[in-house]
């Protein structure tokens, strides 16, 4: 036998046992005595309400009363009189009871008439629970019938609800013993409705699956309209508020439709399964909502009528999506249908009950109980059997990550050992430049331990020259970390960093790459040296020609490629001279030769943060996009020269050359230090007279004459 059919059957027999006690109620006639036969109820409908019970009483001597079987009135706001014949043939006094089993009328009047015009007892929810004969949630009408003795009783019903009419008559110890049954059944279902709320509640809080809180506050919200519906609402809960009880009945059912729909939403999955089911759910949820709030100033009948009407069509729809995911193979659906072809059963064979289509079994007044118990036992068990599903695949999941762990795991230990015992410098950094590792191998290169940069920010490793505020090889590289997070492409460059303990820069080449770390980025970051060129140590001389466009990364660039065989004939220290002065020189003829930028054009971009983004601006201008810079570079053992053309109107460089650095300092001019710099390192520094074209040499070896030999640099 499958699990789903051991499940169904362990249901049935536990609901069947369950139910028990309501075939136990005994709703009996008194048989020993003609009292109560409903067969002789005659009934007088009062269309306009005026009528007094000395009137209602001739008319029924007249015979003005119709004797019928009929059992509902429907909506009226006519006063339906019955009268019931009692007649005890026996010696013996009979006390005995009458019971109106509809608890939601708002006026039930019982007339003696052998005890005057007025009602004898009241009843309804018109008036306050107090005045009730008996105090219970069902109208009931306590009567002696003497020995040998003949009268008839009156009773009057009006109501905004339906009006029925149908009676059950018991003695008196009967009655109690009806009670009693009673209300152990409804402690039963209560009790048992309450227990499912907060199970269902716990097992949300534990597991935080939605479906378990969403079936939770359903079951308590249609709970409550039951017990509403029942009359306890009344006797319990607002004995004294006449005026609530009415419009309670249409609120709360609404409230329990809209519940239903929610639940209904995240049961089926229909958002990620029917979005125009989902959206025909979610809209009806806050339309009862909304209704039910308009509820309290309408008709009651108005309000039942709309619910009614809106939840056939729900219903309709929750019927179809239930299906459909029977075809989706959501093993839940089949609970799902069962619950609900369950309760509307129930309600279906209700309101035949009420209507008296049906026969006048024991058990038919607790039908819709019945069927509310395994409606929601059985959606109970489709959730088990979906959580039984969940649990299966979050299990396969916990075998995968766990696999997925190990293998995590063993890839961490060996990209630490990669990280930490690389020859080459590894580091991360943020997205905001913060490094936030790096290994072993940047003392080695720049004498830091790793321990010592973390926090610091990437930029601050680059080398910058005393006295230089604005460093063309920081902005290059915050350039290539832009370039890097805006377009996710790994980019490299080469730069001179700081060293700890030596004041001269270590020319080092990068290599950046992103980094996925979730919700967050991160940037993986390589820096090494550059391999020197095994043939410079054979090289005599050379010479080369370059055409370079307006990028100033160009700038850098070829700086460092007509010194990297420099180091052949002297120091360091003098070839980073040298590629200074050449890369100020080459930016200069950029900027203020190929894109004219003025001097304090230049002052108030930097000034203002903006100035890669002026560069660029004037970069695409056609006028000047077309510029090139000539770069011609001669090498020997003697000497060093270089001649740098631009395509600009030049400039006065007569007063540049004139002044010195201590003057520049003095004037604080942010511009000419370059040109300063490189008289200062060069033994040549000679413009023609537009100012567009500059020679520079550099004598390696003292030269034999002091006269300037002629060279092909000559200008």
């Amino acid at each position: 036998m499958s699990a789903r059919k051991i499940q169904i059957f362990v249901t049935l027999f536990v609901l069947v046992l369950f139910s028990f006690p309501v075939f136990g109620i005994d709703l009996v006639h008194l048989e020993d005595s003609p009292i109560g036969r409903e067969e002789s109820l005659e009934y007088f409908v009062d269309e306009n309400n005026g009528l007094s019970f000395s009137q209602i009483r001739d008319l029924a001597e007249k015979g003005k009363f119709t004797v019928s079987n009929i059992s509902s009135f429907g909506y009226t706001n006519a006063s339906v009189w019955v009268r019931i014949r009692v007649e005890n043939s026996s010696n013996l006094a009979i006390r005995w009871i009458v019971e109106y089993p509809f608890p939601n009328v708002d006026l039930v009047e019982y007339y003696d008439e052998k005890k005057g015009e007025s009602p004898f007892y009241r009843a309804g929810n018109s008036f306050p629970f107090t005045v009730r004969p008996i105090q219970n949630r069902i109208a009931a009408f306590p009567s002696v019938g003497l020995p040998h003795s003949k009268k008839d009783i009156f009773i009057k019903i009006r109501s905004a609800s339906r009006v029925q009419i149908s009676f059950r008559y018991y003695g008196a110890l009967i009655y109690y013993k009806k009670v009693i049954y009673e209300q152990l059944f409804f402690g039963l279902f209560f009790g048992s409705m309450l227990i499912l709320v907060f199970y269902n509640f716990l097992l949300y809080i534990y597991t935080k699956e939605r479906n378990y809180f969403f079936f939770s506050i359903y079951i308590l919200g249609f709970s409550f309209f039951q017990f509403v519906l029942e009359g306890f609402g009344f006797q319990i809960l607002w004995p004294n508020a006449v005026g609530w009880t009415g419009p309670s009945i249409p609120f709360f059912f609404l409230i329990c439709l809209s519940l239903m729909c929610l639940f209904a939403n995240s049961y089926l999955n229909l958002k990620n399964r029917s979005k125009s089911s989902y959206r025909f759910f979610r809209i009806s949820q806050f339309l009862f909502l909304g209704f039910a709030l308009i509820s309290l100033w309408i008709p009651a009948r108005i309000s039942i009528f709309f619910a009614m009407i809106f939840s056939c069509v729900c219903v309709i729809l929750l019927f179809v999506n239930g299906v459909r995911s029977v075809f989706w193979n959501q093993g839940s659906a089949f609970y799902f249908l069962s619950a609900w072809g369950i309760l509307g059963t129930g309600a279906i064979l209700s309101l035949f009950a009420q209507n008296g289509w049906i026969p006048n079994w024991n058990f038919r007044f607790w039908i819709v109980e019945l069927a509310s118990i395994f409606h929601v036992v059985l959606m109970g068990l489709g959730l088990a059997d979906r959580v039984k599903l969940l649990s299966r695949v979050l299990s396969s999941k916990i075998e995968e990550l766990e696999s997925t762990k190990l293998v995590a795991e063993h890839s961490e230990k060996r990209f630490r050992n990669l990280f930490e015992e690389s020859e080459e410098f590894l580091f991360t950094m943020d997205t905001d430049g913060k490094i936030r590792n790096a290994n072993k191998s940047l003392g080695r290169l720049l004498g830091f331990d790793p321990e010592e940069v973390i926090g610091w920010d990437f930029l601050d490793l680059i080398y910058v020259q005393s006295g230089v505020e604005t460093s063309f090889p920081k902005i290059l590289a915050q350039e290539k970390i832009d370039e890097l997070l805006r377009r996710g492409k790994s980019s490299e460059f080469a730069v001179e960093f700081r060293q700890k303990y030596v004041l001269e820069p270590r020319q080092i080449r990068v290599r950046l790459q992103l980094l996925d770390l979730g919700e967050k980025k991160g940037i993986l970051g390589k820096a090494y040296e550059l391999n020197e060129d095994i043939l410079s140590k054979f090289i005599v001389s050379e010479s080369m020609h370059f055409t370079l466009n307006n990028y100033l990364r160009n700038a850098d660039l070829l700086s460092r490629l007509l010194t990297v065989n420099l180091s052949s004939f002297v120091g360091t220290e003098i070839v980073i001279a040298i590629r200074t002065c050449i890369r100020e020189i080459i930016i200069n003829s950029i900027e203020h030769g190929n894109l004219a930028i003025s001097f304090d054009e230049k002052t108030e971009a930097l000034a203002q943060g903006r100035y890669l983004e002026f560069i660029q601006e004037r970069q695409k201008e056609p006028f000047y996009n077309y510029r090139t810079v000539k770069v011609s570079y001669s090498l020997n053992a003697r000497r060093i020269g270089f001649l740098i053309t631009d395509e600009g109107e030049g400039f006065d460089y007569k007063k540049i050359l004139n002044l010195d650095i201590e003057k520049l300092n003095e004037t604080s001019l942010t511009h000419g230090r370059g040109i300063v710099m490189t008289r200062r390192v060069f033994d040549i520094t000679k413009f023609n007279e537009k100012g567009n074209k500059v020679l520079l040499i550099k004598y390696l070896k003292k030269p034999l004459r002091y006269k300037r030999e002629k060279t092909s640099f000559d200008v």
